[in-house]
């Protein structure tokens, strides 16, 4: 159980970090209890050879993988020793022989198929296969050997660079089942893509298609149909030929040609210099729209000499931001070390600041800015020009040029131009190496963390007797948590629960048992039953002739599809009843979720065809959001918030208003027993893959989610997938305990254990197609689908003690079908089956004499000011945890202010010139301005993370789209404020500006507001499109925009006529205005201006950059005004756009 030390919030993340820092120094303020993963685990995997690891949850399989591939975080003690063929893991590199497939299937959700592995596979290259087919064919020439032909070309295809990868990528598509959806994009949470088994085989095909030839495989066959993990397992017997010996393999293991990578691949060096051509022709279009525009010299020489500037520029700063991306590690903090290095370059780059006025502890970043050398090289090479050089200044003995140059103490010496540009290109490969080293040797930020229950916890412990150290993974065990779990049961002859006592007996038996008691008492049916006393109308749902289609993909159409529309469901008829547990299966890309996603209303395109009833009425979308639950098969939450906060969320937002908070509560806790998550009641949930709970944690959590809502309708789609047998035993309880509550329940599953596959009551079997081949009762030991198929000529009987539903997805596989020449989807039309199928759909389809269609008043459970007070309430929670945005943005600020502070150290009371002027003003638009952007960049991928949540809350009916934006837009509000406060007063104070509590007000206000329509802004940015990496491109083509028309580079009165319009709609253009007039507007202290005479500054300020001293009044109501412009726009474009393709 995590203790609430080990959240992640505010302070205890700063007691981390002294706690470290002093840990460095040798002194230990807290003892921490030692947890033994792995103990005295010994082994050999032989060559050839198939090892299956087993094991409960918590018992380390996933740690033991790691080990062995060499991929254990550092920061974890090992002792002991492992050897590839008697070598160490530090006398070669295992991740290059070795390959960890993981559990958690992350992938490019744009990219399809077949672009994925054949990427992985010019990653990884073809290794030694060369070297070794060279060697091979000498010995097999010298024993007098000749291969087989076929055999031999294979090997010597794949052995040559060029052609092994679209060879291998087809061959591993083949055998792993994915050559149908080849073309297909990956998909992830936002678009729709393929199934979740297709996306498991795409993992593990990620891995196989390279070189590597010791694979640790975690967890492969999740999701997938025995038919399909078996074909994967029979291929992965098949990789290493057998004509590779031993001998053969140590030299693979310790050659170090097998660590080259594809970027060294020597046939095809273009690839290295991918980028350069594209930067090279946006650098020419850039400069041929705005360098004779703007009226540089016209010189051909000095404009191809621009144009080397430019592209090395461009060059420059890629490289820098690839090298802050990988130091950085994480979205978040990147995009605060890239503004923070911006900020740095900009300020010191010589043009806000010039050279001689920088403060002597602040000139080393002068040298080391980029932007320094860019800026003297271009001012060199305009200013050398004839037309420059041939005009003398003011005191006609300099030229004019030079002159110019010296007044922003730009080096005023040809040789600058080569020395700029030789800088710009040491700096490009500096910053390119640098972030090399960083990719071979930075690990992830995040350290993958498991939920360690109590019982788990006090089991390693133990281990830990004689330890004086003090447990800090334990909180004080409650009187309900030490209570045994009751689970209901029903009649012991019901067959279906003697499945489930099965389960749950050998699960118990086969692994750690945390509540024995409980199970025990549920076994033998004496628990009473608890959970869901809460009234509901119990409900049937009926659906005839259901089709649907979606647009032909491009792909397609370019292969000769002629059809507009590709067909997914063909003709689905069906019920599912109250108190009747039904199944959809079928192998993967059958159409089972599409099939569930049509019928739960959650497609968000396509064009659906049928006729979909409630108890006899015609579905009404919103009303029947209200009383059903859908649990996908992603498991969707908001990362910050404890299993039993989510739980809270969900139930005070989608039951009834009538129901009392003391109740509701009650209803919680029960629910967290059903699915036996009390001891992880207070655990983080994390992201997937990452921190929090596991993979079967999070999937009980998605289903106490829905069962909260208390629903009469619930959709589960492959709720036990990626669970062990004891997960799937209390996942398989939790339903089974559902159903017998009267409610109607649906599931999709893939080929599931012999146990899991009788706790159901119906089956609807689906083919490749979105054609159904069996709807009707299972019977008892499933002796009414057996009976089905083996009644059709040809179908193989059923052997004794065979899992039926294996059985039966292989005597109905396509291979099947065309052995037998028949249409099994055709037979069951033809059956009599199906025509009672109809007489019931039929009946279903009638309302019963007296029933009244379901009616609510409301469409959600609670009021507007209620679905604001729980999003408010969770929000708040989620922005409190999440320090790596609030911390890093606090620390973003504080480093800006105090860099800002120091680089104008008491500029403010500098008033004797325009330039002294011009610099304080840079200074208070630099900061402001990177500030915000700052804001604006790390608050788009907190929004995208919850927008996913958002759209499956949405999509649930838990509430509408205001309410929850209206609560992130205020839970923004005290961070910006506290972020304001101490900015404000360290530049204020720092800077020297005049102290007087009108004109720090002001100050503040400005900055206030200023901070507030980034922040809402940046999470309009993603409202507005599909993804927060799109989204900051967006935002990025504004700030050009936003620092080109801000008044501060072109004051307002010299912006050409046609482009002023921007000027006035221009946020940051608003901001300028107010910093300095709320500063300035009222000083009457005259400044030298060049050309003219001394004037006072109230007049400089009105007369150069057109401000009105007065006008300060408009402008706070404009900065208002542009954040609630912001906000309201992020709460409408949240509530009409919706990126999710489904």
């Amino acid at each position: 159980m995590l203790a609430q030390e080990l959240f992640p919030l505010f302070q205890n993340v700063a007691r981390n970090i002294v706690e470290s820092a002093l840990g460095l120094l040798g002194i230990g303020l807290t003892k921490r209890t030692k947890l033994t993963i792995l103990k005295d685990a010994s082994g050999i995997i032989k060559p050839s050879r198939m090892a299956l690891l087993l094991g409960p949850p918590s018992s380390g399989k996933t740690t033991l993988l790691l080990a062995l591939a060499g991929k254990l975080d550092p920061s974890l003690k090992v002792r002991g020793e492992i050897t590839y063929n008697g070598y160490k893991l530090n006398e070669f590199v295992p991740k290059k022989t070795s390959a960890y497939i993981s559990q958690n299937d992350v992938h490019v959700g744009e990219m399809t198929v077949k672009e994925t592995l054949d990427f992985s596979a010019r990653c990884q290259g073809v290794g030694t296969r060369f070297e070794l087919l060279t060697e091979l064919a000498r010995r097999e020439k010298d024993a007098g050997i000749f291969p087989e032909a076929e055999v031999d070309l294979f090997m010597k295809a794949t052995s040559m660079e060029g052609v092994e990868n679209s060879l291998i990528t087809d061959y591993t598509l083949k055998i792993l089942g994915l050559d149908i959806c080849k073309d297909t994009i990956v998909g992830d949470e936002m678009q729709r893509g393929i199934s979740g088994g297709q996306k498991k085989r795409v993992t593990t095909g990620e891995m196989i298609v390279g070189p590597t030839k010791t694979l640790f495989m975690d967890e492969i066959s999740t999701g997938l149909d025995s038919s399909t993990t078996f074909q994967i397992v029979k291929c992965l017997q098949q990789i290493c030929p057998e004509r590779k010996g031993t001998a053969d393999f140590l030299q693979e293991v310790t050659s170090r040609k097998d660590q080259e990578q594809y970027w060294a691949d020597k046939i095809r060096p273009y690839r290295v210099v991918l980028r350069i051509p594209m930067s090279v022709l946006e650098s020419i279009v850039w400069l041929v729209m705005t360098y004779y525009s703007i009226g540089f010299a016209p010189e051909a020489s000095r404009f191809f000499k621009h144009l080397l500037l430019v592209f090395l520029i461009q060059q420059m700063a890629a490289g820098i931001f690839r090298l802050i991306s990988a130091v950085c590690r994480t979205m978040i903090i990147a995009n605060t070390g890239g503004a923070l290095t911006l900020l740095l370059v900009f300020l010191l780059g010589g043009f806000i600041l010039p050279r001689d006025e920088i403060p002597k502890w602040w000139i080393w970043g002068y040298w080391v800015s980029p932007m320094s050398y860019g800026f003297n090289a271009i001012a060199v090479n305009e200013m050398f020009a004839p037309r420059w050089m041939n005009k003398l200044a003011s005191d006609n003995r300099t030229k004019l040029g030079v002159a110019v140059l010296e007044s922003f103490d730009v080096f005023p010496d040809k040789n600058w131009y080569w020395i700029g540009a030789a800088a710009l290109l040491g700096f490009t490969v500096l910053f390119n190496v640098l972030f090399t080293l960083a990719l071979m040797y930075l690990n992830p930020m995040e350290k993958p963390q498991a939920i360690i229950s109590e019982e788990a916890a006090d089991e390693m412990e133990g281990d830990n007797t004689n330890s004086k150290e003090e447990p800090r993974l334990r909180r004080p065990v409650s009187k309900r948590d030490s209570a045994s779990r009751s689970l209901s049961t029903s009649d012991g002859n019901n067959t279906r629960e003697m499945a489930i006592r099965r389960m749950s007996s050998r699960s118990n038996s086969n692994g750690i048992n945390r509540n024995a008691d409980s199970t025990l008492e549920a076994a033998n049916g004496v628990a009473p039953k608890r959970g869901m006393v809460l009234p509901f109308t119990p409900l049937a749902m009926s659906f005839d002739s259901v089709n649907y289609y979606v647009d032909m993909p491009a792909e397609m159409k370019e292969q000769g599809v002629a059809e507009d529309r590709l067909q997914l469901l063909r003709g689905v008829t069906g019920a599912f009843r109250p108190g009747v547990l039904t199944a959809l299966m079928g192998v993967s890309g059958a159409g089972k979720t599409t099939l569930m996603d049509v019928l739960a209303g959650r497609k968000t395109g396509g064009y659906i065809e049928g006729d979909v009833r409630i108890s006899g009425f015609p579905k009404i979308q919103e009303t029947f959001a209200r009383i059903s639950g859908y649990c996908e098969q992603t498991d969707i939450h908001s990362p910050q918030v404890t299993v039993r906060e989510s739980l809270i969320y969900s139930a005070f937002l989608r039951l009834p208003k009538e129901v009392s908070n003391e109740e509701k509560m009650i209803f919680v806790d029960e629910v967290m027993e059903l699915v036996e998550l009390n001891n992880l009641r207070d655990a983080i949930v994390g992201l997937p893959g990452i921190t929090g709970l596991s993979t079967e944690q999070r999937k009980r959590l998605t289903i106490a989610v829905e069962l909260v809502a208390n629903p009469s309708i619930i959709f589960m789609d492959e709720p036990t997938s990626g669970l062990d047998a004891r997960a799937a035993a209390i996942v398989m309880r939790t339903v089974r305990n559902t159903v017998d509550t009267g409610r109607t329940v649906v599931c999709t599953i893939h080929q599931p254990s012999i146990d899991i596959f009788e706790a159901f009551d119906e089956l609807l079997l689906m083919k490749r197609g979105g054609q159904v081949i069996y709807y009707g009762p299972l019977g008892r030991n499933s002796h009414k689908i057996v009976e089905y198929f083996e009644a059709i000529p040809g179908v193989p009987k059923i052997k004794d003690k065979y899992n039926p539903a294996t059985w039966m997805l292989e005597v109905s596989s396509m291979a099947a079908e065309l052995r037998l020449g028949m249409d099994f989807a055709e037979h069951y039309k033809s059956s009599s089956l199906h025509q009672r199928n109809k007489a019931l759909v039929k009946e279903l389809s009638t309302p019963p004499p007296g029933a009244k269609d379901l009616y609510f008043a409301t469409e959600f459970s609670q009021s507007t000011w209620g679905q604001f007070k729980s999003c408010l309430w969770k929000t708040w929670w989620t922005y409190w945890r999440s320090p790596d945005y609030n911390l890093v943005r606090f620390f973003f600020t504080l480093a800006a202010a105090l860099m800002v502070g120091t680089i104008f150290w008491k500029v403010g009371t500098k008033r004797d010139s325009a330039s002294d002027l011009t610099m304080i003003i840079g200074a208070m638009y630099a900061a402001v301005l990177f500030v915000g952007i700052n804001n604006c960049s790390t608050v788009q991928p907190i929004i995208a993370i919850e927008r996913t949540v958002f759209y499956r809350e949405r999509a649930a009916g838990m509430y509408s789209a205001m309410p929850y934006a209206l609560a992130q837009v205020i839970s923004e509000i005290p961070y910006v404020l506290v972020q304001t406060s101490y900015y404000t007063l360290i530049v204020y104070a720092m800077v020297a500006f005049e102290w007087t509590a009108a004109k720090f007000f002001w100050f503040f206000f400005v900055s206030f507001f200023s901070f507030l329509y980034f922040t809402y802004y940046g999470m309009m940015t993603v409202s507005i499109t599909p993804n927060h990496q799109v989204a900051a491109i967006f935002a990025a083509a504004f700030y050009s925009l936003f620092n080109l028309f801000s008044g501060f580079f072109i004051p307002r009165p010299k912006i050409p006529k046609w482009w002023v319009w921007y000027y006035w709609i221009c946020p940051v253009a608003w901001t300028v205005y107010g910093l300095i007039v709320s500063q300035y507007g009222d000083v009457e202290t005259p400044i030298s201006i060049p050309g003219m005479e001394d004037k006072p500054i109230k007049w400089y300020i009105e007369n150069h950059f057109g401000y009105d001293p007065n006008f300060m009044g408009p402008v706070a109501g404009v900065l208002v005004g542009f954040a609630v412009f912001f906000a309201f726009m992020f709460a409408y474009c949240i509530k009409t756009l919706n990126f999710q393709n489904r």
